[in-house]
């Protein structure tokens, strides 16, 4: 009996969890919450890494920016001397079509003479409307496009260097409208009443092989659609442009061999009617001494070219902002903590 009761005492004490194994010890870890909603203390916060930081970037900035102005002046120290000649002193004129011609299309063709080896450059109403070059010959012959009623068109002469001879005599042409004139034409009324029109500026400046040429250029009149071809004069395919409306467009490219080069924009609205612009581009050969004792773009000289942009000084220009206003704002929160964590002490001193 006393036996039985022994057994059903070991098996009770088996079973119950501060029985048997009572003297084994459980290793339980309690771990707190991550994220408390607690602001750090002071001491906690990595500022000296944030400073070092900063530190590190403003001495990388600082040497790009030296590299950069060192390159500059390396490039500006090849320099060759250019003294200016007379400039042109014998005009161009403007021979075909005859002073006082009426038109009904508004593109036509215009020649006359010039001064060899040099430029010329028509304007219509004081507005560039193209410009080719004077042959061995002494001639010239260029497409312009004419608005409606009287077109004033001056021929200027230009030599290399961006100096201009006199004024051509003036000569006007009239792109006659109405309906009997547009029944004669290829155009409809509404091209004689307004006509496509293509704006650009003359390339004054030359450029390097390799170097990017952008062009900016402007539609106007006609109606839209528009197609556009652009021919660069090296023998590239034509850019070829669609634009569904009046506006400022630009085309980019690039050559690859020196030269004097036309650039030809040509232009057709979706009523037919048609627009030409040239101008001339001179690019110079990659070992061309400079001529010019600066990186800007100025002037109208073709001796002179436009040095290749400096990206990484345009990049540290926009970085130094950036630092400095980091800078501040690490600083800022710096000194607000260390304000915050003067004054919990002082609290602490004084409840205690």
């Amino acid at each position: 009996m006393s036996q039985s009761k022994n057994h059903q005492k070991n098996l009770k004490n088996h079973n119950h969890p501060s029985g048997v194994y009572r003297h084994k010890q459980l290793h339980v870890r309690v771990a707190g919450r991550q994220h408390t909603g607690k602001k750090l203390p002071f001491y906690c916060t990595s500022y000296a890494i944030l400073f070092f930081i900063l530190v590190f970037a403003s001495s990388i900035v600082l040497f790009a920016s030296y590299s950069a102005k060192a390159d500059q002046q390396t490039s500006t120290i090849q320099l060759s001397g250019v003294v200016n000649g007379k400039p042109p002193e014998i005009p161009a004129k403007i021979t075909s079509p005859a002073n006082g011609s009426h038109f009904t299309i508004s593109q036509i063709e215009i020649s006359g003479t010039c001064l060899q080896d040099n430029y010329v450059e028509i304007y219509r109403k004081d507005v560039f409307a193209g410009m080719t070059t004077c042959s061995v010959e002494g001639t010239y012959k260029i497409s312009i496009t004419l608005v409606p009623g009287s077109n004033t068109i001056v021929a200027r002469t230009r030599d290399s260097l961006g100096q201009y001879g006199p004024n051509s005599e003036p000569v006007t042409y009239y792109l006659d409208q109405g309906v009997g004139a547009a029944q004669n034409s290829t155009n409809s009324a509404t091209e004689l009443m307004k006509p496509l029109l293509i704006y650009t500026d003359p390339v004054q400046k030359g450029l390097l092989v390799g170097q990017s040429l952008k062009i900016n250029y402007e539609i106007d009149g006609s109606e839209p659609p528009y197609s556009i071809a652009i021919d660069w004069g090296d023998g590239t395919p034509l850019t070829l442009e669609k634009y569904d409306k009046e506006g400022d467009y630009s085309a980019s490219h690039t050559y690859k061999a020196p030269g004097q080069i036309t650039i030809r924009i040509s232009g057709i609205g979706s009523k037919g009617g048609r627009a030409t612009i040239q101008t001339i581009i001179v690019v110079h050969s990659s070992n061309t001494p400079i001529t010019s004792t600066t990186t800007s773009c100025s002037g109208n000289s073709f001796a002179e070219y436009c040095l290749p942009s400096d990206r990484l000084a345009t990049i540290v220009e926009f970085l130094w902002p950036a630092i400095i206003v980091a800078t501040l704002m690490t600083a800022s929160f710096w000194i607000g903590e260390k304000i915050t964590y003067s004054h919990s002490i002082s609290r602490h001193k004084i409840v205690r």
